[in-house]
């Protein structure tokens, strides 16, 4: 794991992120990322050049934003949303949950998820909803902690 203050540049030439954390009062971690994760579809047809490269882009945007927390958040629960514009389609609902396989991924390898097997992420909710412009696309994750008495 790469830890913010040594990433020196981000990957594939990617600028400054805007996406941000913020801690809910209920304990949830929020993720804004302005970026839409590829489809089933799209990852299939990726070369795997441009799949590491895709998967570097979302771990560098989520290391960048992530706040001096004690990780990981395990065992846990995932809200997963993307936002899409208008001029777009909504995906179908197996390509949506299969959409989450990068950003899920970029959380495990920044050290938020310990892992992404069942028994740490205990359920993942996948959605998705329409904006009115693109510059309002990207994906929201909410990491929910399950705190064990």
């Amino acid at each position: 794991m790469t830890h913010q203050d040594e990433r020196t540049y981000p990957p594939s030439g990617l600028a400054d992120p805007q996406g941000t954390w913020f801690t809910r009062p209920e304990g949830h971690l929020c993720l804004w990322v302005p970026l839409k994760a590829p489809s089933l579809n799209q990852l299939k047809n990726m070369h795997r050049h441009a799949y590491k490269d895709t998967r570097d882009d979302w771990q560098w945007m989520v290391e960048a934003a992530l706040p001096r927390i004690d990780l990981p958040l395990t065992p846990c629960s995932v809200v997963y949303e993307r936002r899409y514009a208008r001029a777009q389609h909504q995906m179908d609902i197996d390509n949506l949950y299969a959409s989450a396989k990068i950003p899920l991924d970029a959380l495990q390898r920044a050290g938020v998820l310990e892992d992404d097997a069942p028994d740490l992420v205990t359920s993942l909710t996948a959605m998705q909803s329409e904006v009115k412009t693109e510059t309002q696309e990207g994906t929201l994750l909410i990491v929910d902690p399950i705190i064990s008495d």
